[in-house]
């Protein structure tokens, strides 16, 4: 809880989001994407080098969405 990754893909863009435990991430920096500062998302399964699927986004307070990063080449994911 509370480690940080940095999700790059293709053309980039770049996302830091906050794992707030079981699952559950909170985005504390974007580049180049839809998410925001803010957005809060689940992932249970995060793959190197293949797309990205978000569950349960939480877009500027819309209804829950899905989301895809990285669906043409995949993401690359660092621990920082």
């Amino acid at each position: 809880m509370g480690s940080r990754l940095r999700i790059t893909w293709l053309p980039n863009r770049e996302c830091v989001a906050e794992h707030r435990g079981n699952g559950n991430f909170v985005v504390v920096k974007t580049r180049n994407t839809k998410l925001h500062v803010g957005d809060t998302f689940v992932c249970h399964l995060m793959i190197q080098g293949e797309p990205l699927f978000l569950d349960h986004v939480i877009h500027d307070g819309l209804a829950p969405l899905g989301f895809v990063a990285g669906k043409r080449g995949g993401v690359s994911i660092t621990i920082i």
